[in-house]
């Protein structure tokens, strides 16, 4: 019996710890012809999370360098460039292969009161008034490649409703920007940087078109 895809990607995100400062990760095939993007995002920030204690990552900035193989490891070094009083940096390189395949440079914060400045909500529709997406017709469907098949119909640990209805075989023009409720499909514990790195995950798969394409 398969196990519950959120449970899945719990331990996915869930890093084999080799050395002190290198983790190793394992690939999910979901489809796509490479590693998913955000797969590799999840795992870098658990790895750099490892290194951490007491401190709260507010900014980070990845690079994705080359394709990853679905079939092999990733290996995850974590540079512990800095720690401060407040802060603490990290630089994080994904490697297959013996090449680089992914940087990541991320910051840690003790948690305290400071300046909060956010843009306001848009007026949107509740996610309870959207209608649920169409499904594909079959005989569209069956034009499709079979590995952009599995990525279009496989229901992955999140729920999205977009705003904007959204065809992925042809996606219109919109403006630079999107509208999506987005949520995991089940409740997980309260370990706040399994939040933080299952939102990185969830990151990339608001650009499906194109994580399908990598």
């Amino acid at each position: 019996m398969p196990k519950p895809i959120v449970e899945e990607l719990l331990e996915l995100v869930q890093l084999e710890r080799i050395e002190e400062n290198l983790f190793r990760g394992q690939s999910r095939d979901i489809g796509t012809r490479v590693v998913f993007g955000g797969q590799v995002l999840g795992q870098a920030l658990a790895a750099a999370q490892r290194t951490v204690e007491g401190r709260v990552v507010h900014s980070m900035h990845a690079y994705f360098l080359r394709a990853g193989d679905i079939e092999s490891p990733i290996v995850y070094e974590v540079d512990r460039s800095r720690d401060g009083k407040s802060f603490s940096s990290r630089r994080v390189v994904a490697i297959q292969h013996g090449q680089p395949i992914f940087t990541m440079a991320s910051s840690f914060q003790v948690p305290e009161e400071g300046l909060v400045h956010q843009l306001s909500m848009p007026d949107v529709p509740s996610p309870d008034d959207l209608a649920e997406p169409e499904p594909i017709a079959p005989e569209v469907l069956a034009n499709i490649p079979v590995k952009l098949q599995r990525w279009i119909t496989r229901k992955g640990p999140f729920e999205f409703k977009h705003v904007y209805p959204r065809d992925e075989l042809k996606p219109p023009k919109r403006p630079p920007f999107q509208h999506v409720w987005f949520r995991l499909s089940d409740r997980i514990g309260d370990d706040a940087a399994v939040h933080r790195t299952l939102l990185a995950y969830a990151s990339c798969l608001l650009y499906t078109s194109d994580a399908a394409d990598e």
